[in-house]
């Protein structure tokens, strides 16, 4: 009788454990599809969602990463901050920024930052 009581509390804990934590390899990956976005400026952009329900980031159709900031419409990244953040570069996504990027990168620098 203890062997048959020990056995169901085990399972019951492994039940329980598996149900509460374990299970970190089960994120759902992003949709890969692009979708449409309009700026402040009103021009249209696409963006596509990049990563898992636990890390996730925009694209655009440049492969370059994008951040929404709350007053600014969509802005190319510039990097990481101290807290591993992205941080928005001051250059709005669409034609212009993406041309600022094109001579940011023919001048050798990598960034958006040196494109704004």
């Amino acid at each position: 009788m203890k062997s048959s009581a020990a056995q169901w509390i085990a399972c019951l804990l492994l039940c329980c454990f598996h149900n509460t934590g374990f299970k970190t390899a089960d994120a759902v990956v992003a949709k890969p599809a692009y979708f449409e976005v309009r700026q402040p400026n009103k021009e249209t952009i696409e963006l596509r969602l990049e990563g898992d329900e636990n890390l996730h980031w925009l694209v655009d159709r440049d492969g370059n990463t994008v951040v929404k900031t709350e007053r600014h419409g969509f802005q190319y990244s510039k990097g990481l901050d101290s807290e591993g953040k992205l941080v928005a570069s001051g250059v709005l996504v669409g034609k212009a920024g993406a041309r600022r990027l094109a001579e940011a990168a023919a001048a050798g620098t990598t960034t958006a930052a040196a494109a704004g």
